[in-house]
């Protein structure tokens, strides 16, 4: 091998193991909370390695949230592609397929549910530029396809904050808390409440958005 290109891969590799590390240590205990020393420790690295690649806690936790963004934002395009429904029962099943797969993308990986409700918590924080541009881009991207799948009936402060309430309910669930799953009557780690919550939270965006069987055939 290329001796340039095994040191491009040893590279990588490194950086994924922060990363990986990272997102772990920022689920568990916060943006606050975290440091630098343990997720190197986390990660199997000295802390000169991690600083190598980012220069400080937030721009670190920034690229973390860049990459999922990007990668929720990537998984839902997959799915959803350029498709303009001419019916609600398109539109349903639009939702339904995009619903699913944003659902799927938070149970899979717990971790990134929790990091994201942390952040929430550490609000008092300012977001970094970086952060905000990364938010505002999947947010623009979201409000774009609410506007398709409504054939433009929901305003755009009324798609964002349909939108909000869904992530809500979406993290919330995640969090196999002692206060939400006896009221749902498990967590998201039992196949079938992951199943059932999963088809509840798509029928709650198909009424939020008035594609479903009760709204009628015509967008």
């Amino acid at each position: 091998m290329n001796p340039g290109k095994q040191l491009e891969t040893a590279k990588v590799s490194t950086k994924e193991k922060i990363l990986a590390a990272a997102q772990q240590v920022f689920s568990e205990q916060g943006f606050r909370g975290a440091s630098t020393r343990e997720i190197a420790a986390r990660a199997s690295v000295n802390i000169s390695s991690l600083h190598y690649h980012w220069d400080s806690k937030e721009v670190l936790f920034t690229a973390i949230l860049t990459q999922l963004q990007d990668q929720l934002v990537g998984r839902l395009t997959d799915v959803v592609g350029n498709r303009t429904p001419k019916t609600a029962g398109e539109a349903r099943q639009i939702v339904e397929v995009a619903m699913g797969a944003a659902f799927d993308f938070f149970a899979e990986d717990l971790t990134v549910p929790r990091l994201l409700l942390r952040r929430m918590i550490d609000g008092t924080e300012h977001l970094s530029a970086a952060e905000q541009e990364a938010l505002d881009r999947s947010w623009s991207t979201f409000r774009d396809w609410a506007k398709i799948f409504t054939g433009g009936k929901v305003e755009p402060e009324a798609a964002t904050f349909y939108m909000v309430t869904v992530q809500s309910v979406v993290l919330v669930l995640m969090l196999d808390s002692p206060m939400v799953t006896p009221a749902v009557g498990g967590g998201v780690e039992n196949p079938a409440i992951r199943a059932r919550l999963r088809q509840q939270v798509i029928a709650l965006v198909e009424k939020l958005f008035g594609v479903d069987e009760a709204s009628g055939q015509a967008l």
